[in-house]
């Protein structure tokens, strides 16, 4: 059932379009899995559009919004530890930037402690974190109190007081209450036990706080290298880098106060003691929050940028699908339309020839019978003068006979032909051992298409709308054409040579009808490390192409006629005899286009001796009348040539490029090509009795 459905689908199309689906795409990669279909509404190729993906795209952005989103505030913003956080805080690379800025701020905006001034151990005039470093390092020292005595006591009066800082209030209420003075003692007491606990209680804070220094520089120096154009993180950074200056000014401060002045803060301002201190690390803690709340404004910005651009590049890209799917429409509706007009034409032709040898035959006939007819009559005449004689003659030995006239010649009689070495293709082939190198260039050419500038392959597909080329593609007759290019540069390749491939790939797909020989002559310019740069190379190419796609042709020319010998030794006359001798053996339903490119390359001095012979032997056929196949021969340059042009005199025969106006709307070259190649016939019966290989 489902292959009944095909064949029922397939019967309503049209054989070129069969053969483009399904045939086309084996001789030519371009067109395998092409951004194209046939529309049978508009019967034409129509181009498949990529669609955007919208809701791929929205999502991406959605999860990494949600990814990027902060958590609540009920814990403190956290910042991924770098792998390089070991480092130094001194030698991170922010501190250049941001220091002297961040002093400078400092030193503008709040004093310096009295204590410090007067001491002379600020750090308003340290040029590096190193020194201020330093200065706490010294302050914290005076106030561990160095060694000896007075520091040990130091140090277990600090850790009494950090033992008693819980059970406070239990110790008071243990303080027994006599009257009249116990209850003073016992309120002196709780209240130096609080104070106690308090100054313990504000020292670990400190020093907690200063050792979470290094994590506040390490977001810093994250922030400034990740977001470096960035003025928001950096300013932040520098804020934050100045609540960190005021905090180490307040601690150096705090360590090299009198113990005396200590207790006595802490006794009366309870736990008050130390707040602008303690509220110095809690804005460093507010400036580093602020901090990653500019980072993560950065970050999302940036986020937004990114996916800005991905959504240009994907418009790019789409625009860009959408060009191609149009061009492979367009190439292919070229050959659909160029197919198909020459089968009609082809037909057409083919038809007239039948009629014409019918009416030549007709014409045979008849004089075959006048002369039947006037034969018999002469031997009725010849037969009556022989009865009507009087005299009577001598009876003479031998018989008297006369001569009658020849029986007219028999369309089954031949001459006898003496018989030759037969030589087939297969043995020519081993005897010229020449590699299949058009293979070869074809391949490099469309790889080389990418890098041609599109206006100059607009340009070059704009030929194939000229008057020129299409008399030559179309015409019935063997033609000749020259096409001058307007692409001068260093490039062996020019869309010249694309159009000379696609034509070569579009002839090879129906390679019973047609046979395609071609040769780059720009991809063969070196004769010192290239074999087949030469004319006589050129010619053999040819004659090796000819009998790969002819693997039936058998000849036996005589040795007047050809030297094979002399040709397998490469003489150049012999071979160009081979070649002419091949293309005679062509069949008159055969199509021969012989392609060569790049022309002008092989004007140069160590080519122009053999090319001028090769053009002119090759040419030569073009006005042979005893060629039953059509021959179409086809010579493009990227630029004007001087020896080639001689061999096209006539106006019809060359088309200059130089000045041609370029054209946005240009059909591309297999488009042109498809409308030339097959054009299947309305009429039904006509498609029954010649049925295209294509089909």
């Amino acid at each position: 059932m489902e292959r009944s459905d095909h064949i029922s689908h397939l019967q309503g199309r049209s054989p070129a379009v069969a053969f483009i689906d399904h045939r086309l795409p084996e001789h030519d990669p371009a067109f395998l899995n092409a951004p194209s279909v046939f529309d049978h509404d508009s019967s034409k190729y129509i181009p498949l559009i990529p669609a955007r993906n919208n809701q791929s795209i929205t999502h991406s952005f959605t999860s990494t919004s949600l990814a990027l989103r902060p958590e609540p505030p009920s814990d403190p913003p956290t910042v991924p530890k770098q792998t390089s956080q070991n480092v130094g805080v001194q030698s991170m690379k922010f501190w250049n930037d941001i220091f002297p800025e961040a002093m400078k701020i400092l030193s503008t905006d709040s004093e310096e402690p009295k204590s410090l001034a007067k001491a002379a151990g600020g750090i308003r005039n340290a040029s590096s974190w190193g020194q201020i470093c330093a200065r706490l390092d010294e302050a914290q020292a005076t106030y561990s109190g160095g060694e000896g005595a007075s520091a040990v006591f130091k140090r277990m009066r600090r850790k009494v007081a950090d033992n008693l800082s819980q059970p406070t209030a239990h110790i008071a209420k243990m303080v027994p209450d006599i009257d009249p003075w116990t209850t003073p003692v016992a309120g002196t007491v709780g209240i130096l036990l609080q104070a106690m606990s308090t100054a313990a209680k504000t020292r670990q804070e400190i020093l907690a706080s200063l050792s979470d220094l290094e994590k506040q520089f390490s977001n810093i120096n994250s922030f400034a290298a990740t977001f470096p154009r960035d003025q928001d993180v950096r300013q932040a950074s520098i804020f934050l880098v100045v609540a960190i200056f005021h905090a180490a000014e307040q601690a150096i401060g705090f360590f090299l106060k009198s113990a005396g002045r200590k207790v006595a803060a802490a006794v009366l301002s309870g736990t008050d003691y130390q707040k602008e201190l303690l509220d110095s690390f809690k804005e460093i803690q507010k400036r580093s929050d602020y901090l990653i709340q500019k980072a993560q404004n950065s970050h999302y910005a940036g986020t937004r940028a990114a996916i800005q651009e991905i959504l240009s590049c994907e418009n790019r890209l789409l625009a860009g699908q959408a060009q191609a799917a149009q061009q492979s429409a367009d190439m292919k509706n070229t050959i659909r339309e160029m197919m198909e007009m020459y089968s009609r034409e082809k037909e057409l032709d083919r038809k007239q020839q039948r009629e014409e040898q019918k009416r030549r035959d007709e014409a045979q006939k008849q004089r075959d019978a006048i002369q039947m007819r006037q034969h018999q009559e002469l031997l009725a005449l010849v037969h009556q003068f022989q009865l009507q004689q009087i005299a009577p003659r001598p009876v003479s030995p031998n018989p008297i006979t006369l001569a009658l006239p020849a029986p007219p010649p028999s369309s089954t009689y031949s001459a006898p032909i003496q018989n030759f070495t037969v030589w087939t293709s297969q043995t020519l082939l081993q005897l010229l051992d020449v590699s299949d190198i058009a293979a070869l260039d074809l391949f490099q050419v469309k790889g080389l298409e990418s890098t041609l500038p599109q206006r100059d392959k607009r340009k070059a597909d704009q030929v194939l709308q000229t008057e020129l080329f299409r008399q030559w593609m179309g015409g019935l007759h063997p033609a000749k054409l020259l096409i001058h290019g307007d692409f001068r540069g260093s490039r062996t390749v020019s869309p010249l040579s694309l159009l000379t491939a696609t034509l070569t790939e579009a002839a090879r797909a129906d390679q019973p009808r047609f046979v395609s020989l071609v040769f780059f002559c720009g991809c063969h310019v070196d004769p010192e490390e290239d074999p087949f740069s030469s004319g006589k190379a050129l010619i053999k190419v040819l004659i090796s192409q000819l009998l790969q796609q002819q693997p039936h042709i058998n000849i036996d020319p005589s040795p007047w006629e050809l030297d094979i010998g002399r040709a397998h030794q490469g003489d150049l006359q012999q071979l160009c005899r081979l070649f002419n001798f091949l293309v005679h053996c062509l069949p008159d339903e055969v199509t021969l286009f012989c392609l060569i490119d790049g022309a002008v390359y092989y004007e140069r001095d160590e080519f122009i001796v053999e090319m001028q012979y090769v053009l002119a032997e090759i040419l030569r056929l073009v006005g042979d009348s005893t060629l039953k196949a059509n021959v179409k021969i086809l010579i493009t340059s990227p630029w004007r040539t001087e020896m080639v042009q001689q061999f096209f005199h006539e106006d019809n025969e060359m088309l200059h490029m130089e000045g041609m106006p370029s054209s946005e709307l240009t059909p591309s070259a297999s488009r042109v090509i498809d409308r030339h190649i097959l054009q299947p016939d309305s009429d039904e019966s006509s498609r029954q009795s010649s049925p295209e290989p294509w089909s």
